[in-house]
């Protein structure tokens, strides 16, 4: 009897391990998915990392491939309250030179500047967040960006709304909303 029970007692050691495996596997997935759709639990790690989420284009002015109407761009959302639109160049009339498109979602103004160089012609695409937000807690403007607890998607929606409002074809739309990344800032910063 005593044999048996010594026998069993590592069969059933192992078999628990094994469920709990199961249940981290299973609970680990569905959190990526609940961070990524619906509440970003990353906050969780904020003392280890992610402070605010920030919108980026992977290299600062980001080349273009197609031709961007900017004089358009900016004359259509113009009339939209929604956004406002700036040229450094000229306030009241867009000229062929850059562009900067900004809309508030929330508490967090989302801007995307389009330009063109004079140089070359090229067009180039940035999108970045306000360093100033809107909420009644931040109105020193420290945060730089949407909460950690931020899902991804809201930001690549908000993001997209933007560039989808704008009178460009499918091509240009499709090559804005590719080169927007998402990161995550970090609240350790190291000086040397």
């Amino acid at each position: 009897m005593m044999a048996l029970i010594t026998i069993l007692a590592p069969m059933k050691m192992l078999k628990i391990s094994l469920i709990a495996i199961a249940v981290l596997f299973i609970l680990g997935l569905s959190s990526l998915a609940v961070d990524r759709y619906l509440y970003s639990w990353t906050s969780y790690l904020r003392p280890f990392g992610c402070e605010h989420k920030s919108v980026n284009v992977a290299y600062g002015n980001e080349r273009l491939r197609e031709q961007y109407d900017l004089i358009e761009i900016g004359n259509t959302l113009r009339t939209d309250p929604d956004y406002q639109i700036e040229s450094p160049f000229d306030k009241e009339q867009f000229t062929e030179g850059s562009l900067n498109i900004s809309r508030v979602f929330g508490s967090v103004k989302y801007r995307v500047g389009l330009g063109k160089h004079i140089s070359g012609g090229e067009h180039y695409f940035s999108v970045r967040f306000s360093n100033y937000t809107y909420d009644t807690k931040n109105r020193n403007g420290s945060r730089h960006g949407e909460s950690s607890t931020t899902p991804n998607h809201r930001i690549e929606q908000n993001m997209y709304m933007m560039i989808n409002e704008m009178p460009l074809n499918d091509i240009q739309k499709t090559e804005l909303k590719e080169k927007v990344t998402i990161t995550c800032s970090p609240t350790t910063r190291f000086t040397f």
